[in-house]
């Protein structure tokens, strides 16, 4: 409720700077101007102090949310039997405890705020729009329909796009694998360890141009 009050708010000035752009048109005194800039500065210090006191309490509830949840997880772990960390390193049990509960940071933080601020910012300025001038608000509406006529078109190319971008990925993953453990050691043998590099930088080249097979060269000996 609070984020949506302070999404409406951040709305004001720019209908304030609306007002201002009638006043102009309209040749109103300097008095007028004055007010109306007064406005829009107590307006943006309010929504500003409102955004800082609001982050603030949803920083110290993910605070308290993370310490909880991380001492239950300790309560939790010290009731395994040894076995269960036989079977696992050092590096996952951190992970559980620490980097996993980090990350929720966003989703308890900042993921309701913004998902409030996305939906009533669009939805306050096109009903100001609407009060205003609707033949305007329905025009600023069209780019959205055509995004929404076009989207099945969009969607399509993404997937070839994720697809094609899948299948060159593979191709320099799998040479990586190669040539760290078969490659490195024969060129350890043959040649420097930089001939090779230059050589698997020329083959991860040519794959990703796509201009037929990928050609492992051979480094020139000198």
């Amino acid at each position: 409720m609070a984020q949506a009050l302070l999404a409406v708010v951040q709305v004001v000035p720019f209908i304030l700077f609306a007002e201002v752009a009638r006043l102009f048109l309209r040749g109103a005194g300097v008095g007028e101007f004055v007010a109306v800039g007064v406005a829009a500065l107590l307006v943006m210090a309010l929504s500003a102090a409102g955004t800082a006191v609001l982050l603030f309490g949803m920083h110290l509830y993910d605070a308290r949310f993370a310490a909880a949840l991380r001492r239950r997880l300790m309560d939790k772990l010290s009731t395994l039997p040894l076995g269960w960390f036989t079977n696992r390193k050092a590096a996952d049990v951190k992970t559980l405890v620490g980097d996993d509960v980090a990350a929720l940071h966003y989703l308890v933080t900042h993921s309701v705020l913004d998902l409030v601020a996305a939906i009533v910012t669009p939805v306050a300025t096109l009903g100001y729009l609407f009060a205003v001038q609707w033949r305007l608000a329905l025009v600023l509406l069209l780019p959205l329909v055509v995004f929404l006529v076009d989207d099945p078109d969009l969607t399509a190319r993404r997937r070839q796009e994720r697809s094609r971008a899948a299948h060159l990925g593979a191709g320099p993953r799998a040479g990586a694998d190669l040539l760290s453990t078969i490659d490195q050691a024969r060129c350890s043998v043959r040649g420097p360890l930089s001939t090779c590099r230059r050589r698997y930088a020329g083959w991860v080249m040519s794959w990703s141009v796509g201009s037929g097979k990928p050609r492992w060269r051979k480094p020139r000996r000198s």
